[in-house]
């Protein structure tokens, strides 16, 4: 190979190796507004008509009583022992026992 393949070779190598290079784009600067939120836009029909059935959905279930404590459940009462600690080991034990059962055939 003559000197002049050398060099063309040496310099499109070197302009190739630099325009595969990406250049980080750099943040010129921020612009923001304040908008205010309130109720006074009036909803479209059409979201409306497909968000109805999530939402009393969700208020039928939010609206029901979900459970009932005859006394109070604190975290803090006691030290090492409290009646949500209690409530919590149930509620996995009442989880984990099916599963127990069926992997190992002990209840």
């Amino acid at each position: 190979m003559d000197l002049k393949n050398k060099h063309f070779v040496i310099i499109a190598t070197l302009l190739l190796g630099q325009s595969c290079k990406e250049s980080v784009p750099k943040l010129r600067n921020i612009e923001g507004q304040r908008i205010q939120i309130n109720y006074s836009a009036i909803p479209k029909d059409s979201v409306e008509n497909v968000i109805a059935p999530y939402r009393n959905r969700i208020n039928e279930v939010l609206d029901s009583v979900l459970a009932y404590a005859p006394k109070a459940i604190s975290k803090t009462e006691g030290l090492l022992n409290s009646p949500a600690g209690n409530l919590m080991a149930d509620i996995v034990m009442q989880e984990v026992n099916p599963v127990f059962a069926a992997r190992t055939g002990n209840k």
